[in-house]
């Protein structure tokens, strides 16, 4: 149930669809509406600097989402652009994020919890093949989270 005066639509219904049956652990999932709507404006012909700054934003955000070894289109957060546009951001807490995602796979694997460790499985996959974006101290840390 939504609280009274809240807003609901179609692109909400979508929105829930995609968290709750599409994405499938931790990730956030990109609609086909969306990607329909970047691949428009990132092809436009542009007529004024307005266009020009869309077109180039749209490109931008296509760089932000790839797509996932299931075919699911996703929010790539650990992916190059974020890594170049975002290191000082991201960097300093990245060893902690990829502690707690290697611990939180083991920890659903030791409890037997097929469903979350599947979940972290992927989770971790994902971690794993964007550890070299960050440079050799998170492939080296990945590296050494596989070992243990």
């Amino acid at each position: 149930q939504l609280p009274e005066g809240d807003l609901y639509g179609p692109a909400l219904e979508r929105a829930v669809h995609l968290e709750a049956k599409t994405a499938g652990y931790p990730r956030i999932a990109v609609g086909d509406e969306l990607t329909s709507y970047l691949d428009a404006v990132a092809t436009q012909q542009h007529q004024s600097p307005f266009g020009t700054v869309a077109r180039e934003v749209a490109q931008s955000c296509q760089r932000l989402v790839f797509q996932d070894t299931d075919g699911t289109r996703a929010l790539d957060f650990l992916g190059e652009e974020f890594a170049r546009d975002a290191q000082a951001t991201i960097t300093p807490v990245l060893p902690k994020a990829y502690h707690f995602v290697k611990n939180a796979q083991l920890h659903w694997h030791q409890k037997c919890d097929e469903k979350l460790a599947k979940r972290y499985d992927r989770l971790w996959a994902y971690c794993r093949s964007r550890a070299h974006c960050w440079g050799t101290p998170i492939e080296q840390l990945a590296a050494d989270l596989d070992a243990a």
